[in-house]
This record gives structure tokens, C-alpha cells and sequence, in this order.
């Protein structure tokens, strides 16, 4: 299950990131005024991995966030000590 979940969730993440260069270089050539001009598309792309690149940090901090919340130091009530380590 969680090998499954790890691929799932890199497919819809790859796709996702994806989308969001994609619509940021063409958001980057709709507001150029040359969108032809070579420099005007390696810009485009320099922007929509620029964007990506955030999406991705963003995506990240919050799963980090969920992550600490969701992780506790506590022992669930009901679980017996650990035994003693022989030395």
C-alpha cells in the first residue's frame, strides 16, 4: 500500500507540477510583447520553472507542517515498557 500511495502520489505530483509550468510560460508569452523572439520564450521558460520551482517549495513546507502536527513523542496509552537492554 504505501509503495502504491509513493507512486500514485509522484505520477499526480509530477502532473501537477506540470501544469503549473506550463500555464506559467504561457501566461510568460501571452504578456510579452515579441512572444516569437527566442529570447522571449527561453525568458518564458526560465519563468515557469521559477514558478514550478515555488509551487514546489510551498507544497513541501506544508507537508512538513502536517507532518509535525500529525507526530507526537508520546507513547499511546496501553504499550508496556520496553525490556532492559542487557550490557
Amino acid at each position: 500500500m504505501v509503495n502504491t500511495t509513493q507512486q500514485v502520489g509522484g505520477s499526480i505530483g509530477t502532473a501537477l507540477l506540470s501544469t503549473i509550468f506550463a500555464s506559467a510560460v504561457t501566461a510568460s508569452i501571452a504578456a510579452s510583447s515579441t512572444p516569437r523572439a527566442p529570447s522571449a520564450q527561453a525568458v518564458a521558460q526560465v519563468e515557469g520553472y521559477i514558478t514550478a520551482f515555488w509551487w514546489s517549495a510551498g507544497i513541501f513546507l506544508a507537508a512538513a507542517v502536517v507532518c509535525g502536527l500529525l507526530m507526537t513523542s508520546q507513547r499511546p496509552e496501553g504499550t508496556p515498557d520496553a525490556p532492559p537492554v542487557p550490557v
